[in-house]
């Protein structure tokens, strides 16, 4: 890119630019202007001083509106060919102007131009879309509707509810898909709109920040969107609303931006620096960037594209304006076709060998810049005629004339190649002398091809001194002769040259790798044996081989095919003297001794291990292993550790001589990887009895080094010694031995055998891992485990986990979401791995707790937790920004012992935007991300509000605004103190709330008396008069709303003044004649009179007739007021110990101890593979859905009920299948059920399932719900207890004080209130219901109203008997009290026993009136069943249909649901333990009430001390109704699921349990089992699997034996199902009608 000229517009009018346009059909720009508009043809550019002495302009470029007061602020060309302008002010209209103009050109004056639409205030911007003739503008009020005038049908519009937050300049930007109108705004604002219908739209937040520009990508199905935060969104434009699929960064701040589909370029002007930068728009990744000279392009105020060419116009908003002319790219600047090909604007033509503009290039360019990978052969004999040919291959050849030149170094020459294909060159090898020439491809002079190859010119005869050097020279072009004199040729002729042709070696020289004995005794003797590779067989050449000690003695060497081995007798040491000589081995025989060493061996002295040495016995006395060396002159005695000569044995016990020492002849393994916890080897060989250990880090130098371990003998031929190694530390290589256990010296010879390495260093990643190869011979292959997070072999990675081996497998990041976030941090990332690469992330690696995410900024990393759903989406909290921080990279990592390994190989980055607003209404129309937090009154994100979620303008809650409460004054006296109730708000617990008044100098208190009122305090004003409350807490404005007003009670001059209803504070002091406050009183002996006396009228006395009544009136109130001042105390103080109480936090390790704890001694083995596939296969996988797990709960027994129930659950959970199968089994049992008496009892699976289910998906929602119930109950309420005759008895718990109230009344009244908020908690939970309840109850009140409907004929059977037995209740009821009367009408009764006796009436009381209402209720069922049409039979039929909800429905969420969370608070996560027994109590008091209320009954004789709750639960029997009916209605449309999570991932070790429970299970009654499978499978209408099932989890089992098994299980199934024709043909006539049938008073 190059920044070609710029140039200032400086005359007059033409200063300022306001907007400009590049029109293509006449190839001019038109500069909108201060009152003017021009137009200059880009011909001219950079205008000529002719032009400028025109006012910058061509002669016919000028037109000037006199009405125009103010500049123009847009231009742009209708679809007829007019221009049409917007104007800035003064007429505030779009105006029309015929181009070309009528007279052929413009003039200055008079001016042209028709007015559109005109409009009442100042524009901003404007945006035309021609295609449909549609303006659209922006006001410059800051409260302005977005402007519309659509030419088409000639109308004006505004849409107000697109621009909530107004327009300034440059806050509206614009663009057009094929569809839509995009409107970028402010405050992250995308107004969406139809291009045909702009009426039809809707507004978007999306991202962050204020857009300022939009680009559309057609290709690429993209709208771009920058930020003034420098961020370019990438938004998905086929995605209403949008969403975000890419991320870019400006490194300044974004001026305007532009997409240009010829080059496939997104292009940004940014200032600070300026610079034009251009983007790839794949992934906003830069390309490349242009520095630009003008200063002035950080006002930048429109640009102009000029299609088909390199340039781009850009214009400033400054005084003057600078116009630049911008060469945005420049293929010429390429000089190779790597560097062409990766501009999108260039393509590389290989017949000219130049980068050219891909729209003008006249040849095809290649699909791949031409590349060489390798060339053939890679050497050559030197100074031979060129015979061979060279293949070159690579990628991107093309034949080209002329002909691609191979050139190599100065000495070799050129030669021309021959084009074969895209992959393929060839050129004959030119001659040339021994060396190295490097070959690279040239064409036309310059670079074909980046790279170069070395062909090596090889002169075998310069390579004749060993068989070694030979074969290493020129990769196979030398070969070896081993024949006497050995000599070195080229492979093409040494065969006819070597009189031992069949030897000839091209690759592998002869070596040795053991010289066994390595010494012997002076007097030779000792059977020497030569052990290699290469070794050939003599007699194929009709000779022999020579072994050769000291260069100088010669003697023969026998070949030993079977162990291709060569032994030979080693002679006499020379002289007789010990020491090392040279031992040499010789292809052939040599001529009689002595020899004088002009011979070349076939493996010569070279070779390391070519030696032998002479010792003496008494030289030997290191180690057994340099002593007993297999001859006859030495052995060696381990009882004193000396080497002796034979025949001195004495003192030497016989188990510790040794004429052979034990020898290690193998070892396995020979390499292990050290993830074990210990190293187990084996060591094999000669000598071993169980009084040896194993020694490792021994030393041939040193016979006492080594470390002795634990060993284990194992007898055998041969035998074997086990070694327990400690974990290695790397590197380790391992030299073993072996020696008496306790002995100083080793027995055996140190030989390097072990090798201890790891798969890769530790915190490798999973590429790192792959890449990586141990340098350690046989090392098993190692792959990335993804659940331990480290590279591993096979063996030591979970069954459950991934496990990596191929690089294009292993995790990468593709996306992560959101792309920005508030600075506070907390925000939960959604982190998204490359879904096409198999086994990302595992279940068991979230479940384990070894995922987490790693941010880095300015290269400090900050590791934080990770869940994920099982496959390939991870999720955690980012945290805060750093000072100075714009943005976070992210990363997936495993913790393991080493540290941290990285999971996925990439790295995303993470936009920081700041949260910002003093009140929440500011906060709430900022960033996405941000919201105001209740608990600390500050602008935030959610994972940094403690104490709740923040209100988010996206979500249902709105901002906190005061309303006045039901009766709370909206006036008080200007001396303060008047107290208010104020509503309308979420107030979080605390104590620091606090009110302020616009007329108060000082604050109020304010008192929580719930989440939704508060009671404040007034202070006192300054003046009266009115305004808003503002309630802060913690020093910060919480909310305002509700007015106050202050009035002065010394400013009335009269009694009617002062006592109006308005002044309620107020009171007149007769005596003083002045209006006061009723607090501050008139005198001693005067009280403030609240309403004047009235002429005339006397107060009469009370007469003897009325007197009774008016006490009774008193008495009355005197209570009333009593109880009222006491309930308020209560209430009160509840209030006030209120905002200490808070709900058991749920955090996640708590979560999952709850739903899943341990395994303990529930843990199974796994199933082995085979058996795992095929049952996972049979359950998740095969149809019919669901039919094995069905046929499982069919036949499974009571005792083990609760773990097939557990086991299916995890099971389902874990393949996302939990909610269908659980509602397969509700039909299948409802299917099944005689009554609906016997549905869903105790040991029904279903419901033994639901106990799991609701656990794993419900336990969000109990805390949310009862959280706070349970805290209340647990630690305000102490002893709460209504049964009379446990108050008697009750004491103390231990430790604890006795706070048990004996007034029966006020504990009835302290647990009503407690019932009354459980049930308000309840009714408002519904939307935080989990979706899987609320479909699954669905499901059972659909299949359980189909099975049992509701109809009078099934009630009419039960009519008689239940109002027999209700009458019978009410009698012996009746009977009760007569008795209660005599025994209180007896003369001789205590007070205490007359106390006793009434409470007792009074409880029977109740319960007469209950047994009476039963009865009432009977006979309404009675004439309902009689009379189908009457108001009688509408109520019962209702009352019917509440039962069903209440026994189904009911039974699920309350019975066993909620109740048993309230009774056992520690077994749902809602206390830490159990609750103490005085808690205890009132939970179950709370339980017992909440379930009454779901089934609608009342309680009655069995506990009469709970008759006075029958109230609440008859009152809100209606609530309850519609509460239940709400759960079957189906999940809720908002956003609440997005708050409470519904499901919690299964513990990979839970599912592997789950599996193996199943499958015992099913061996356990496999007869039973599989009669019910075929059965269900037969039912579902499905195949049956139970052949490849059974034969799977049979394993141990003859194959036929399981298929005879199963023929005789289909063989009963048959027989028992026409049993069952047979049976339920005798029974039909004798069925029941169907139906509920009433339960009984018993």
């Amino acid at each position: 890119m190059a920044e070609l000229a710029n140039k200032e517009q400086s005359h007059g009018d033409y200063r300022v630019v306001r907007a400009m346009m590049y029109d293509q059909p006449t190839d001019r720009f038109f500069f909108c202007g201060n009152k003017v508009l021009w137009s200059v043809p880009r011909a001219t550019w950079p205008f000529d001083e002719q032009a400028e002495a025109d006012g910058g302009l061509s002669a016919s470029g000028v037109v000037a509106f006199r009405a125009w007061d103010s500049s123009s602020v847009g231009v742009a060309r209708r679809s007829d060919g007019d221009l049409i302008v917007g104007v800035r002010a003064s007429p505030r209209s779009t105006v029309t102007i015929p181009f070309p103009p009528a007279s052929g050109t413009w003039t200055a004056s008079p001016a042209e131009g028709t007015v559109v639409q005109s409009y009442g205030t100042s524009l901003h911007v404007m945006f035309h879309d021609a295609d449909y003739d549609v303006t659209y503008l922006c006001e410059a009020s800051t409260s302005a509707p977005l402007l519309i005038h659509d030419g088409i049908r000639n109308e004006a519009f505004d849409l107000p509810q697109l621009s909530p937050s107004g327009c300034e300049e440059k806050t509206l930007v614009a663009t057009a898909t094929d569809t839509h109108v995009w409107i970028g705004w402010k405050q992250a604002r995308i107004a969406i709109l139809e291009r045909a219908n702009p009426r039809n739209g809707a507004f978007h937040t999306v991202g962050c920040c204020d857009y300022v520009a939009l680009a559309y990508s057609e290709v690429r199905r993209k709208m771009f969107a920058a930020t003034d935060q420098d961020f370019i969104l990438a938004l998905d434009e086929t995605s209403i609303p949008p969403t975000v699929v890419g991320l870019g960064i400006a490194k300044g701040t974004i001026r305007a931006m532009w997409y240009d589909a010829d080059g496939d370029a997104l292009f940004v002007v940014t200032s600070s620096p300026n610079a034009l930068v251009r983007f790839d728009p794949e992934d906003l990744s830069v390309y490349d960037t242009l520095e630009l000279t003008s200063n002035k392009v950080s006002s930048t105020r429109d640009y102009a594209l000029v299609p088909n060419t390199n340039e781009v116009f850009v214009v400033t908003a400054s005084d003057p304006a600078v116009l630049s002319r911008i060469q945005h790219h420049d293929c010429g600047s390429y000089t190779s076709c790597a560097s062409c090909a990766v501009d999108g604007y260039c393509a590389w033509c290989a017949t000219t060998m130049t980068c050219t503009e891909k729209r003008d290039s006249v040849c095809v360019p290649p699909t791949v810049c031409p590349a060489v990978t390798a060339i053939a052969p890679t050497a050559v004999v030197a100074d031979t005629a060129a015979s061979g040919e060279l293949t070159i291959t690579g990628v991107g050849f093309v034949d080209v004339l002329p002909a691609v030149s191979a050139r190599f170094d100065t000495g070799y020459g050129t030669a021309s190649t021959t084009f074969v294909s895209e992959t393929e060159l060839r050129a004959l090898i030119p001659t040339g002398p021994a060396g190295t020439a490097n070959m690279s491809l040239e064409h036309l002079g310059a670079s074909y091809a980046p790279e170069s190859y070395s062909l090596e010119y090889v002169s075998c005869g310069s390579s004749n001194s060993s068989c070694h050097a030979c074969v290493a020279t020129g990769g196979g072009v030398c070969s070896w002769c081993p024949s006497y004199g050995g000599f070195c040729s080229p492979s093409s002729t040494i065969a006819s040259l070597c009189e031992a042709a069949s030897f000839v070696v091209s690759e592998t020289c002869p070596a040795l790798s053991r010289v066994a004995p390595s010494k012997g005794p002076p007097d030779g003797g000792n059977s020497v044996i030569l052990t290699g590779q290469g070794f050939v067989d003599p007699s194929i050449a009709g000779t022999s081989y020579t072994c050769v000690f000291n260069k100088t003695v010669a003697v023969g060497a026998s070949w030993n095919p079977t162990s291709s081995s060569v032994s030979c007798v080693a002679p006499s040491a020379v002289g007789g003297s010990s020491g090392d000589v040279s031992l040499e081995l010789v292809l052939g025989t040599l001529p009689p001794l002595p020899i004088d060493g002009a011979f070349t061996p076939f493996i010569g002295s070279s070779d390391p291990l070519a030696s032998y040495r002479y010792v003496t016995c008494g030289e030997s006395s290191s180690s057994c292993a340099d002593c007993a060396f297999g001859s006859n002159s030495c052995f060696w005695c381990e009882s004193d550790s000396t080497c002796r000569d034979v025949g001195t044995e004495g003192g030497c016990a016989v188990g510790d001589t040794f004429h052979n020492c034990p020898a290690v002849t193998s070892i396995a393994p020979s390499a292990q990887e050290i993830s074990s916890a210990e190293l187990l080897v084996t060591l094999t060989g000669t000598g071993f009895d169980a009084g040896m250990a194993c020694l490792y880090n021994t030393s041939a130098d040193d016979a006492e080094a080594g470390m002795e371990v634990p060993t284990t003998f194992l007898s055998g031929s041969p035998p074997s010694l086990v070694c327990t190694f400690p974990p290695a530390e790397l590197p380790m290589a391992l030299t073993v031995g072996v020696r008496r256990s306790g002995s100083a010296k080793r027995l055996s010879a140190p030989e390097k055998k072990f090798e201890a390495y790891e798969c890769a260093p530790a915190g490798s990643s999973c590429s790192e891992c792959l890449a990586y190869v141990p340098n350690v011979p046989n090392a098993s292959p190692c792959g990335f485990c993804v659940s331990a997070g480290r590279c591993l072999p096979a063996s030591g990675c979970a069954s459950y986990s991934p496990f990596v081996t191929t690089a294009g497998q292993c995790p990468r990041m593709a996306s992560v979401s959101p792309l920005s976030v508030g600075a506070p941090g907390g925000t939960m990332l959604t982190l998204t791995l490359d879904p096409l690469r198999a086994g990302a992330v595992s279940g068991g690696a979230a479940s384990s707790g070894v995922l987490e995410c790693v941010f880095t900024a300015a290269g400090t990393p900050i590791v934080v937790p990770a869940t994920t759903d099982g496959s390939h989406v991870v999720r955690c909290a980012i945290p805060a920004a750093s000072q100075g921080a714009a943005s976070r990279q992210a990363a997936v990592a495993a913790a393991g012992t080493d540290g941290l390994a990285t999971v996925a190989d990439s790295t995303l980055s993470v936009m920081y935007y700041a949260c910002v607003g003093s009140v929440c209404s500011a906060c709430t129309a900022g960033g996405a991300d941000c919201g105001w937090c209740l608990s600390s009154s500050e602008c935030t994100t959610a994972g940094a509000c403690s104490g709740g979620l923040p209100v988010f303008a996206s979500s249902d809650a709105s901002c906190p605004a005061l309303t006045g409460g039901a009766g709370s004054p909206t006036s008080g006296s200007l001396a303060g103190g008047t107290r208010v109730v104020l509503a309308g708000g979420t107030f979080v617990a605390g104590t620091d709330y606090a009110i302020s008044h616009p007329l108060a100098d000082a604050t109020g208190v304010c008192v929580r008396l719930s989440s939704s009122a508060l009671e404040c305090t007034m202070p006192a004003g300054r003046e009266a008069g009115g305004g808003p409350m503002t309630v802060a807490k913690g020093g910060r404005n919480y909310a305002s709303g509700s007015s106050f007003t202050y009035y002065d009670c010394g400013m009335p001059r009269t009694c009617a003044e002062c006592t109006v209803s308005l002044l309620a504070e107020c009171g007149w002091c007769a005596s003083s004649g002045v209006c006061t406050t009723a607090s501050a009183g008139c005198g001693e002996s005067e009280t403030p009179l609240a309403a004047c006396p009235v002429a005339g009228v006397v107060t009469p006395s009370p007469s003897s007739s009325n007197t009774g009544g008016i006490v009774a009136a008193v008495v009355l109130v005197v209570v009333v007021v009593v109880a009222g001042v006491l309930t308020g105390l209560w209430l009160y103080m509840r209030s006030k110990a209120e905002a200490g109480v808070q709900p058991l936090k749920l955090t996640a390790k708590l979560r999952r101890a709850v739903v899943y704890g341990t395994l303990g001694s529930r843990s199974a083995p796994p199933l082995s593979r085979v058996k795992r596939d095929a049952l996972e296969k049979a359950m998740v996988s095969w149809p019919p859905d669901f039919a094995l797990a069905l046929a499982l709960a069919d036949v499974v027994g009571t005792a083990d009920a609760d773990l097939a129930a557990r086991s299916l659950v995890h099971i389902y959970e874990a393949a996302g299948q939990s909610l269908a199968f659980l509602t397969a089994q509700v039909q299948a049992e409802v299917a099944c059920a005689l009554s609906l008496n016997t549905l869903f009892r105790t040991n029904s699976l279903a419901t033994k399932a639901f106990k799991v289910f609701s656990k794993i998906h419900g336990i969000d929602y109990l805390s949310a719900t009862l959280g706070m119930v349970v805290a209340e109950a647990v630690s305000k309420y102490g002893r709460v207890e209504v049964d009379a005759k446990r108050v008697s008895v009750a004491g103390p718990d231990d430790g604890e004080v006795d706070l048990l109230d004996s007034n029966v009344d006020v504990n009835r009244f302290k647990l009503l209130t407690l019932c009354q908020s459980a049930w308000v908690r309840i009714q408002m939970s519904m939307e935080n219901v989990p979706p899987s309840f609320r479909e699954l109850f669905a499901v059972v009140m659909s299949a359980t109203s189909a099975k049992f409907p509701i109809s009078l004929a099934s009630l009419a059977s039960s009519v008689h008997e239940t109002i027999g037995a209700a009458a019978a209740s009410l009698a012996t009821s009746q009977d009760e009290a007569a008795r209660l009367l005599n025994a209180l009408g007896a003369t001789r009764v205590s007070e205490a026993e007359r106390n006793q006796l009434l409470a007792a009436w009074s409880e029977n009381l109740d319960t007469i009136a209950s047994d009476y209402e039963l009865v009432t209720r009977f006979v309404e069922d009675q004439v309902a069943v009689q009379n189908p049409g009457s108001p009688q039979a509408g109520r019962v039929l209702a009352r019917l249909q509440s039962d069903l909800r209440s026994v189904t429905v009911g039974g699920f969420f309350f019975l066993r649901f909620l109740v048993p969370a309230l009774t056992a608070p520690h077994a749902y996560g809602l206390l830490e333990g159990p609750p103490n027994k005085s808690a205890q109590r009132v939970l179950i008091l709370l339980a017992k009430v909440i379930q009454n209320l779901s089934n609608g009954k009342e309680f009655g004789s069995k506990e009469p001390f709970m008759a006075k709750m029958n109230e609440f639960v008859v009152s809100n029997h209606d609530a309850m109704s519609q509460f239940l009916d709400s759960l079957t209605s189906g999940p809720a449309s908002s956003g609440a699921d997005e708050a409470l999570a519904d499901g919690l991932d299964v513990p990979p070790e839970f599912v592997e349990t789950a599996y193996a429970s199943v499958a015992k299970l099913i061996l356990a009654q496999e007869e039973a089992f599989s009669v019910a499978y075929l059965a269900r499978t037969q039912e579902l209408n499905g195949e049956s699997h139970l052949t490849e099932l059974l034969s799977a989890l049979a394993a141990d089992d003859a194959p036929d034996e399981v298929a005879s098994r199963i023929r005789t299980y289909s063989s009963r199934l048959f027989d028992s199902m026409s049993l069952d024709d047979d049976v339920a043909s005798a029974s039909s006539a004798d069925a029941a009608p169907g139906g509920i049938a009433l339960p009984t008073l018993s």
